[in-house]
């Protein structure tokens, strides 16, 4: 009964170590919670009390087999993916555990000076030995890790390389734990002590490396957002002196439209139609271009982020269709303002500029509904959408400088109490924001 606990116990470490492996590359198929996560641990305890139950048949291809099917079977119960990929997932999880326990293997019979054939029989071995391949089956599956991360990781993963002498003072000490028998009395007790305690040794090394990936995952995020405060405060400069130079702009066309009435008032005493048409149609496209720099808006961030979304999109042959129905934007701060608009207008213009077929065009709508205000762009697009869990990854190259366009959104909306909807098929994306006007009563 002990030795078949023991078994369960030890499967449920090989399915757990398995767990972590598949969580790393599949996408979760439900959201957390605390049933989702009761139902995992079911699941795996169930899995690990099967596999212990075959494991008494000592048949090495049922092992396997049960190993892969269970894998596979939890891989498609919680993750998200294709049915390939996830068997292949679980066959290199199984054939780690097969490679974890013939290294176990070597090594005792290294140790005792035995062939694998008699140590596979010896009872003193059998515990350290499951143990050990168990760490040694953790440890791999984290070495895999490391070389997955690449560069951005390069220098943090350095100084945690002290963390891999873990496992390996674990399996020494275990090690020296098995040479102890043979000086001390063999009995029952003594193997029930050994094996709780090289449980608690190999607990010891999941629970260090799982306060580090919490670690490393706090330090992420943290990179992120200094990432895109910097953003923020980079973008909102920028369009603070952009509305600098078109107030200057505004003011030297106001002086030149007077120029250009006087001129018209001199040449018309002189009847000189030739230089009156032309000096109307000149100043018929300072009229247009005077109302290109003015939406009537009141917010002069948002006056600024939309002159220049406009101009960029004559430049790029992008039809940009505006329809600013409600004016009174002076609750949005200057930084959430740049942070909102330009965000969402920058990535609708560069999504339509890397368009290879197809109209390329933006539909802006602003409009208020009782004391709700609805911001809604809609773009055509051809590239494709990276979803990841509740978060969309940017297609861009340079992927951990670029991405945080539609999170540093949702953020500033949600100092407003808004809400961010996204919708997108293949050649159609659809941001819209909801945001409740302050101040306001119904209408």
């Amino acid at each position: 009964m002990l030795e078949l606990l023991f078994g369960a116990l030890t499967c449920v470490m090989e399915y757990s170590i398995h767990f972590m492996f598949l969580h790393r590359y599949l996408k979760d198929r439900w959201e957390k919670s605390a049933a989702v996560l009761a139902s995992k641990a079911i699941a795996v305890f169930t899995c690990a009390v099967i596999l212990a139950f075959v494991n008494t048949f000592q048949v090495s291809l049922w092992n396997v087999l049960t190993v892969f099917t269970f894998t596979f079977l939890l891989a498609s119960l919680f993750f998200q993916g294709k049915c390939l990929l996830k068997a292949f997932l679980a066959a290199v999880a199984c054939t780690l555990s097969n490679v974890s326990e013939l290294i176990a293997m070597i090594l005792f019979s290294a140790i005792f000076g035995e062939n694998l054939t008699i140590i596979v029989t010896l009872p003193s071995a059998h515990i350290p030995m499951t143990i050990i391949s168990k760490i040694l089956l953790f440890t791999l599956v984290r070495v895999i890790f490391l070389l997955k991360k690449g560069e951005k990781y390069t220098k943090i993963e350095k100084e945690s390389l002290l963390l891999y002498v873990l496992p390996v003072v674990t399996v020494a000490d275990i090690i020296l734990l098995v040479r102890l028998e043979y000086y001390v009395p063999a009995q029952e007790s003594h193997k029930i002590l050994m094996a709780f305690v090289c449980m608690g040794l190999i607990f010891c090394n999941i629970a260090v490396f799982f306060i580090y990936d919490k670690n490393l995952k706090k330090h992420e995020l943290e990179s992120q957002l200094r990432q895109a405060r910097e953003m923020q405060k980079l973008q909102a400069n920028h369009y603070m002196q952009l509305e600098r130079s078109l107030q200057e702009s505004r003011r030297q066309m106001h002086d030149f439209q007077n120029h250009i009435t006087t001129l018209e008032h001199l040449h018309n005493e002189k009847d000189n139609e030739k230089a009156v048409a032309y000096m109307r149609e000149l100043q018929q496209q300072m009229k247009e271009q005077m109302q290109q720099a003015s939406f009537k808006v009141k917010n002069a961030a948002f006056d600024v982020i939309l002159y220049e979304q406009n101009k960029r999109c004559k430049e790029l042959g992008i039809a940009f269709d505006k329809q600013i129905l409600y004016d009174d934007l002076s609750f949005l701060s200057y930084m959430d303002t740049c942070t909102i608009f330009a965000n969402a207008l920058d990535n609708a213009v560069k999504a339509c500029s890397e368009m290879q077929n197809g109209p390329k065009k933006i539909d802006f709508t602003i409009k208020r509904k009782k004391d709700m205000l609805t911001i809604v762009i809609e773009n055509t697009k051809e590239n494709e959408i990276v979803d990841k869990g509740r978060r969309l990854l940017s297609t861009k190259h340079d992927r951990e400088r670029h991405g945080f366009g539609l999170e540093n959104i949702k953020t500033a909306a949600a100092k407003y109490d808004g809400l961010v909807y996204i919708e997108y098929t293949p050649h159609k994306f659809v941001l819209t924001m909801v945001l409740p006007i302050p101040g306001k009563e119904d209408i």
